[in-house]
């Protein structure tokens, strides 16, 4: 059975890149062509995008970390013009995920649509299905998808406030970690430029309230620094999803120009839902065990701050999300229930095959 399933999604899969429907949100878009040599992971290399029958020019280069393995490769690619990929917004930057550990290419795009509708503030990238060609040869089923950067964030470089951004910030390790990617930007600041401001003192501010501060410091003080409705919505998302990837790295934390808390962008969500990041099948058997991420068992542990009353509330607007419309059509794992002991009654995770 699950032998013709696979078969018959690729059939469909296949059928769907080699016809041009029209530009709507879960269709296939028209291809998207690619034509450079020398591609490589380290540096952008120019290239010619003829998309929609434009051509346009910019750069673009391989991506991945444990995903470089694999055969079909995802790509950054950088245009000289803003221009709409899929009917999403214009930009210049944009990822192209090759998708290959995920066979129902849903799992980034189902995450991150969850996590939007969640709450008008919350945000995620948007993406689109395409075929993609690279020098005409044919690469497969693409999903293309908003960067998260600055610019997607509405940030002014010229006038940026306060606004800053980070991608997989060390906030919830206590020890300063030696082994790390970029080791004069140890939170891997993505905004703004570090040579104009380096932000690394607001986090380590975060991370003294996360691990050094008494409780009542803790509890007047982490609303200032949170957006405690954006954590309650990340926290959910996580836990929905059982992305045991996710609790410390594979997310973005950022601060809009006027404001003093920082808030969560999910990023990277393949390892979730009943597969693992290599494609093995977990069957949910491994709970998310979010109770041991500091920031979480901090907040659930408050006797002031009614956190968990917060998560309950938030988790009864989850279930008719998660299954309104096509959502339907995925299968809910009955068998075993991945909200634990924090009080909630059993929500069960779909798994996707």
């Amino acid at each position: 059975m699950r032998l013709f399933i696979f078969i018959s999604l690729a059939i469909i899969l296949g059928a769907c890149a080699s016809k041009q429907a029209e530009k709507a949100n879960g269709e296939i878009d028209p291809a998207l062509y690619i034509y450079s040599e020398n591609l490589g992971w380290k540096h952008k290399v120019k290239t010619k995008v003829k998309y929609h029958d434009e051509v346009l020019f910019g750069k673009v280069k391989l991506r991945g970390g444990m995903s470089s393995k694999y055969f079909k490769h995802s790509y950054t690619m950088e245009l000289k013009l803003d221009r709409s990929i899929g009917g999403l917004s214009a930009d210049d930057d944009w990822i192209l995920n090759a998708n290959y550990i995920d066979k129902t290419f849903q799992r980034h795009k189902l995450s991150y649509d969850l996590f939007r509708e969640m709450s008008p503030a919350n945000r995620a990238p948007k993406s689109a299905y395409l075929p993609l060609y690279l020098n005409d040869n044919y690469e497969g089923l693409y999903v293309a998808m908003q960067k998260v950067n600055g610019s997607w964030l509405n940030f002014d470089k010229e006038a940026p406030g306060k606004a800053c951004l980070f991608k997989d910030a060390f906030i919830f390790v206590e020890e300063v970690l030696d082994n790390v990617q970029e080791p004069d930007n140890y939170y891997q600041q993505k905004f703004p430029d570090l040579s104009t401001v380096d932000y690394k003192s607001e986090l380590d501010k975060l991370r003294y309230l996360i691990f050094n501060a008494s409780d009542q410091e803790f509890d007047m003080r982490v609303g200032d620094l949170f957006d405690l409705r954006n954590v309650v919505d990340w926290q959910l998302i996580l836990i929905h999803t059982n992305n045991h990837d996710g609790l410390y790295k594979n997310f973005y934390i950022y601060r809009l120009p006027h404001e003093t808390k920082f808030s969560f962008i999910p990023w990277d969500y393949d390892h979730s839902f009943g597969r693992d990041g290599d494609y093995t099948l977990n069957l949910i058997e491994n709970e998310l065990g979010w109770e041991k991420m500091p920031l979480f068992k901090r907040l659930t542990s408050s006797e002031t701050l009614n956190y968990p009353e917060k998560l309950k509330k938030q988790r009864l607007t989850l279930s008719p999300v998660c299954c309104s419309g096509p959502r339907r059509a995925f299968m809910w794992d009955g068998r075993r229930a991945i909200y634990n002991d924090a009080g909630f009654a059993p929500l069960r995770c779909p798994r996707l095959e």
